[in-house]
């Protein structure tokens, strides 16, 4: 072991050689030796010394000693043994005290072991105490659970004693409504057939026509014995009064129809499209959904498409205004809601991407159209709903304005007094619905929740202080509603006058009786004896049905005689009172139309007023110069004219926009804008501003009025001489009768000419400078001022050579001396007036007739009939269209106009014949003699006859399948069942075949034609 020591590890091979060399090794060695065998517990052989005892023994010298201890590996050996001596030394002082040690364990093992039968003593001892505090603390429970459960006990008596006093009020609603819930249940089924109804098909009608829609749901169901309610209301089903009351806060009317349109717009599984040409609905729609953060855009908007896919996926409502009447068709997917359901997500595709839908999403589309038309497919996708104003909503928001306006603070109080019962009704409303859920949710005895005593206790003192709340406001609605009636007259005239303008488009009707067709006169004051006595309108009504071209002239009487003269004749226009009735954000707008230009006119009211005006005529590249005057206008003022807006259709938005996205204007700007009619006219700028037209009026009397109505009395006393007056007055008349020639189309003017005021304003600054430079003692130059009228100022723009001729001819017949003789005038009853002021000559031309024979025109009076034929023609036509086009049954109870169609469709089917067979035709045609002219003839006849009988037949088995529901009723087919209704031959069928006055003359004829046909190519014979 002690060569694993640290000195035994120093021993090396060499030093064991070493000492077997050694014959006699030293006696030093030998005992170290010696010792390391003991160490080894090898056996030791004895050692012999052989020296004399008496001898002294041998002490090594110091320089021994050394060299021994020097010797290779003696030292480590030396110094282990010195380790094992000392090791001996120390465990001699050690075992004792190892002993010592051993006896105070065994002393303490005793100890331990006493002591573990005391704490055995001790545990048995705590055991029996803590059973006994056990003991005493189930008896301190069981005390405690009696007293409380006594103590429950008393308070479930309080708490029953309290919810039966509490629930004593509610108890006899409750057994009411449990009543009528119980006879709901029973009408549930034909309840939910009417309500689904109506949410699906009344959006676009208006209130009559829903009323006599659910009346006649309610006559099938009551037919098949389905059970529905006695006194079915619609707005009772699906909504409530707290509801409506939010509803109209927020600006959305109190009528029947506009309640049930917001029903629509919130119910539908369809999202709305808004008919809202008043733009109530939008409005609605801003402040309803106002805290939920909502969106507003248009199709023209750059960020439509960001705006779209933010709402669907953030889950804010978005409204689209003023669309037209096509959709963008990247709303397709979303309107028909073709959602993908990805995991947990629903996805909807928007144009070339997918956008996760969120389900708060909500989309609402409006148009300001008042009449717009819309395909099947767009209807069957959105909810189309009518918010048009009725006469009662107007009139409610009339009665506003007029109370805001004479007595604020009483409408302010209305509305405040309006907000808080709607409040109030909304908090009885939900307190109720709380303590019913409350008792609902509770799971065993009502007594068990102790929260239900106090949400009963607060719901009675908060419903007494409410109720107490609604009765003083409904005492206080009453004394406004008095006070507010006082001024519903004014409210009703307004609304009345505004649905008679909206009514009076209509215009008048029809045909001739043969007897008068040839009549010159259009006086209608000598009518048959059996006519005499007929009044104003049945006069008109007579002209209308006898003589088409006198329906005009006969109408103008009627208007006459029942509203006064002034509304027969057009008024004069007056841009100053229209730009008195403008404001900066409010456009003016004139329209366009052939020989009238109003910027002459604009220009001479700007300088009057003495504003700039500075004008840019729309076109390519205009643009830039148009947007800086636009804002140079907006910020330093003046008049902005655009002319021909049409032409910069692209910048109209621009500047739409710019209007409404500026505050600050000064107060001197005005847009002027002139534009013919477009059908991409931005519908925007039509509805914001104030349309008029500077058309050439109808008549000589109209022309003259409205050229003396642009001259002033210095202007009829610039020149202090004869000639002055009557020239003036000539040219006049000559512009206004080159103006109405073109009304007689080709009869007037080989080329329609646009003759206009500048044409007039030349002519009267070159007579001005002529009789100015003219030397009073010769006479007017006729030759100089026949020439410069007729092929200068109004020539100039004539280019047939018989035009000209006759332009000429009008300046040599009223342009010469005898023009300022007393017997000189135009026609029978048009002369020069001797007068100077300028109303006199007002009151002459006033006296002129409304009616102008074509002779004072240079024509025969025979040029006047195709006028006015074709244009009652016109405007009988439109009469025709413009007619309700109603499907439901009449007041008297008769069949409706859908199964009227539906029979006669079904009736012309079955007298229509088969088509012809083709190869059995050419059969007979090649037997007939295929290359015989009249065989020829009667192949064409054949083939045209023959399709016009597949139209037919198509369009009628379509037409009976849209009206039966199974196919959409596409525009075309609803222009033949407007056609089959009215007996009038539809445009498809009339685009392949011939003209005719009725359905049955053509139909007839359809048949005579078939059988003659088919009677010269089977029998040879026609």
């Amino acid at each position: 072991m002690w060569f694993r020591t640290e000195s035994g590890r120093q021993i090396k091979g060499n030093t064991i050689t070493n000492l077997r060399k050694l014959a006699k090794p030293p006696e030093a060695i030998m005992i170290v030796l010696d010792m390391a065998l003991i160490l080894m517990k090898r056996r030791i052989d004895p050692i012999r010394i052989d020296y004399n005892l008496d001898e002294p023994f041998y002490v090594p010298s110091k320089t021994e000693i050394l060299r021994l201890l020097n010797f290779s590996g003696l030292l480590s050996t030396l110094l282990t043994i010195h380790k094992i001596q000392s090791y001996h030394a120390i465990n001699k002082e050690v075992i004792p005290i190892k002993d010592k040690v051993q006896k105070a364990e065994n002393s303490l093992r005793k100890a331990s072991r006493k002591l573990a039968r005391a704490e055995r003593e001790l545990e048995r001892t705590e055991i029996g105490l803590a059973k006994c505090q056990h003991d005493f603390d189930a008896a301190m429970q069981t005390k405690q659970t009696y007293q409380s459960d006594y103590d429950a006990l008393l308070k479930r008596r309080d708490d029953a004693n309290t919810l039966i006093s509490g629930l004593t009020g509610e108890k006899i609603r409750w057994n009411e409504q449990n009543k009528v819930f119980e006879q709901s249940i029973e009408k549930l089924i034909g309840n939910t057939i009417i309500v689904t109804a109506f949410l699906s098909y009344c959006g676009p009608f208006n209130q009559d026509f829903r009323q006599r829609m659910i009346n006649e749901w309610q006559k099938q169901i009551q037919q098949r014995t389905i059970p529905f309610s006695d006194n079915f209301d619609i707005i009772e089903q699906l909504n409530d009064e707290a509801t409506i009351g939010e509803w109209n806060l927020q600006g959305l009317p109190n009528d029947d129809l506009s309640i049930q349109n917001g029903i629509i717009a919130t119910s539908n599984y369809r999202y709305p499209l808004l008919i809202d040409p008043q733009l109530q609905g939008k409005s609605w729609i801003k402040n309803m959904e106002r805290d939920n953060d909502i969106l507003i855009t248009t199709f023209n908007s750059k960020m439509f498409r960001q705006q779209l896919e933010d709402s669907i996926s953030l889950g804010r409502p978005l409204l689209i205004e003023d669309v037209d009447e096509e959709l963008d068709p990247i709303l397709d997917h979303i309107l028909e809601k073709h959602y993908v359901k990805i995991g947990l997500t629903l996805r909807v595709k928007v144009g070339d991407r997918e956008v996760d839908v969120n389900h708060t999403f909500r989309l609402y589309i409006t148009t300001k159209l008042a009449n717009p038309t819309y395909s099947p497919e767009i209807c069957a996708r959105v909810s189309v709903i009518d918010f048009t104003v009725t006469q009662r909503g107007l009139e409610d928001q009339l009665l506003s304005l007029v109370i805001a306006n004479e007595r604020a603070e009483l409408e302010r109080e209305r509305v405040t007094l309006a907000r808080e019962t709607t409040k109030n009704k909304r908090m009885l409303k939900e307190l109720e619905e709380n303590l019913l859920i409350k008792l609902t949710s509770i799971e065993g005895s009502v007594l068990d929740d102790p929260s239900l005593v106090e949400v009963l206790n607060a719901n009675k003192r908060i419903a007494t202080e409410v109720k107490e709340k609604v009765s003083i406001a409904e005492d206080t609605k009453m004394k406004i509603i008095a006070a507010r009636e006082e001024y519903r007259p004014v409210a009703v005239r307004g609304s009345i006058i505004y649905f008679l303008m909206s009514e009076i488009a209509l215009q008048k009707n029809e045909r001739a009786f043969k007897d008068w067709f040839d009549k010159e006169s259009s006086d209608f004051s000598s009518l048959p004896e059996t006519y005499e006595n007929l009044n104003v309108f049945h006069r008109f009504l007579f002209a209308r049905c006898i003589s088409p071209d006198r329906t005009i002239s006969e109408a103008r009487h009627y208007i006459q005689d029942s509203l006064g003269i002034k509304y027969s004749e057009i008024p004069v226009l007056s841009l100053e009172l229209i730009w008195e009735e403008s404001d900066c954000k409010t456009s003016l707008l004139g329209l366009l139309s052939s020989g009238a230009d109003p910027t002459s006119n604009i220009q001479a009211l700007a300088k009057k007023k003495n504003i700039d005006l500075f004008i840019v005529s729309m076109g390519q590249g205009q643009e830039i110069l148009a947007r800086r005057y636009l804002q140079q206008t907006i910020t330093l003022g003046g008049w902005l004219l655009l002319q021909n807006a049409h032409l910069g259709l692209d910048y109209l938005e621009e500047f739409y926009e710019t209007l409404i996205a500026t505050d600050t204007f000064d107060p001197s700007f005005r847009v002027w804008l002139t534009t013919e009619t477009h059908s991409e006219f931005p519908i925007q700028i039509l509805q914001s501003s104030i349309k008029f037209t500077n058309e050439p009026p109808q008549g000589v009397r109209a022309g003259l009025k409205r050229t003396y109505g642009l001259i002033n009395q210095d202007k009829l006393e610039y020149i202090e001489t004869i000639y002055w007056r009557p020239l003036l007055y000539a040219t006049s008349f000559l512009h206004s009768i080159v103006q109405e020639r073109r009304k007689f189309g080709p009869l007037g003017w080989n080329i329609p000419y646009e003759f206009n005021q500048t044409d007039w304003e030349a002519s009267v600054q070159y007579i001005q400078n002529h009789l100015d430079d003219m030397n009073p003692k010769l006479n007017i130059s006729w030759k100089a001022l026949r020439y410069m009228i007729s092929e200068i100022q109004y020539g100039g723009r004539i280019t047939d050579d018989r035009d000209r001729r006759l332009m000429i001819t009008y300046a040599k017949k009223w342009f010469n001396d005898l023009l300022f003789s007393s017997d000189f005038k135009f026609y029978d009853g048009y002369s020069i007036p001797k007068v100077k002021r300028l109303d006199e000559y007002i009151d002459y031309i006033d006296k002129f007739s409304l009616i102008d024979p074509p002779q004072i025109f240079g024509l025969h009076a025979n040029a006047d009939i195709t006028y006015s034929t074709n244009r009652a023609k016109s405007m009988l036509e439109k009469i025709v269209y413009i007619q309700p086009k109603e499907a439901s049954s009449n007041i008297s109870g008769g069949e409706t106009r859908d199964k009227i169609v539906h029979n006669l469709a079904n009736d012309m089917l079955i007298k229509l014949p088969k088509n012809f067979i083709q190869h059995e035709v050419r059969e007979k045609l090649q037997n007939m003699g295929i290359l015989n002219p009249m065989v020829i003839f009667l192949r064409q006849e054949i083939h045209r006859i023959d399709r016009i009988i597949r139209i037919v037949r198509n369009s009628l088995n379509d037409l009976q399948l849209a009206i039966d529901g199974i196919i959409i009723l596409n525009d075309s087919l609803r222009q033949i069942l407007d056609s089959i209704y009215d007996g009038r031959v539809p445009i498809d069928w009339t685009r392949y075949s011939w003209e005719s006055s009725t359905l049955g003359f053509w139909f007839s004829e359809l048949l005579d034609r078939y059988t003659q046909y088919n009677n010269w190519l089977n029998y040879g014979t026609y």
